[in-house]
């Protein structure tokens, strides 16, 4: 190959490359919303911060995924739970690290965003549990592949989506009144007021 042509190629390579960043929006700067609108502190932090814009945008491609997945049942679903979760957002003003506090939320609520609308990849995994009264049951764990990991929890006919808690060296899955962590023998759950010794089936 000619000299001449293989700069061609590598111009075409390069074009080719930097069209396709470009159509994906990896180039792509600010959040999803329009910064020129923002009020609130929180959302001015966010305008001024790429990592945080970065998180707001993975967060709304996110969204779209789960909207075209299930255009009928998921939309009103999401907008639900998106009031609950800008609540939580708007509570990072009373965090003395105010930046931290708002990337955990949207780190979490990505990861209950893929989870919820299979997303990602799961693994199910059934456990028998016992109660401290001796009462025995059945609880479903399904553990998703999200960044920061989160757990889907089934006991009866209860379900609860759980986030991983890493602390002193030790994992734990917390979720709304539900707790689940490994032990040296079996799996520690606490469902409500419900304590219970977990063995994997």
């Amino acid at each position: 190959m000619s000299t001449t042509c293989q700069r061609l190629s590598v111009i075409g390579f390069v074009a080719g490359t930097y069209l396709s960043l470009v159509a994906t929006g990896a180039f792509a700067k600010g959040p999803s919303f329009d910064c020129s609108k923002a009020n609130s502190s929180i959302e001015q932090t966010i305008c001024q911060d790429d990592s945080l814009s970065a998180l707001d945008r993975k967060l709304a491609h996110f969204y779209s995924e789960a909207s075209r997945r299930y255009p009928t049942s998921t939309p009103p679903r999401l907008k639900e739970e998106d009031v609950a979760w800008r609540q939580k957002l708007n509570d990072c003003l009373n965090s003395a690290d105010q930046r931290e506090c708002i990337q955990i939320t949207y780190m979490t609520r990505i990861a209950e965003a893929q989870a919820k609308n299979d997303l990602v990849s799961g693994k199910a995994q059934t456990f028998r549990c016992k109660s401290e009264a001796g009462e025995q049951s059945s609880l479903m764990a399904t553990f998703h592949q999200t960044d920061p990991p989160t757990a889907t929890f089934q006991r009866a006919d209860q379900r609860v989506l759980a986030v991983m808690h890493t602390s002193d060296n030790q994992m734990r899955y917390q979720g709304p009144n539900v707790s689940f962590q490994h032990g040296p023998d079996s799996v520690r759950v606490v469902w409500l007021d419900d304590e219970m010794s977990c063995l994997s089936e």
